[in-house]
């Protein structure tokens, strides 16, 4: 049995960490909704999400954790998709980021994100 990439032991070894309640220590600890969420809005300087449902996925994080993209709505006040972060704070939807683009203000999300990648 493996945790966290570590090998912890075959099924003689993991029964007795279990007896003993240590093997519970070993395993990481569920993170609640909002904290999961808050981290993957910030895992990349712009993340997007888009429609989708793990039955019918239409990106990969449609089909990853279904509880984050429903809670997204709700977390961040905004009730479709697409929903656009930079730094972890909601830009918006398709709307306000056309209207980005149209004024050019996304162009300087977009320099920012590239100079935050070199």
């Amino acid at each position: 049995v493996y945790v966290k990439g570590d090998f912890v032991g075959g099924l003689d070894i993991v029964k007795e960490l279990v007896a003993t309640g240590e093997f519970q220590a070993l395993v990481p600890a569920e993170k609640d909704l909002k904290t999961r969420m808050d981290e993957v809005i910030r895992k990349a300087p712009l993340m997007i999400f888009i429609k989708g449902s793990p039955e019918t996925p239409r990106c990969g994080f449609s089909k990853y954790d279904d509880d984050i993209r429903q809670g997204l709505k709700t977390h961040v006040d905004w009730p479709t998709f697409p929903m656009v972060f930079f730094k972890g704070e909601l830009l918006g939807g398709l709307d306000i980021i056309t209207e980005m683009v149209e004024n050019g203000e996304f162009a300087q999300v977009v320099t920012q994100v590239n100079s935050s990648a070199e």
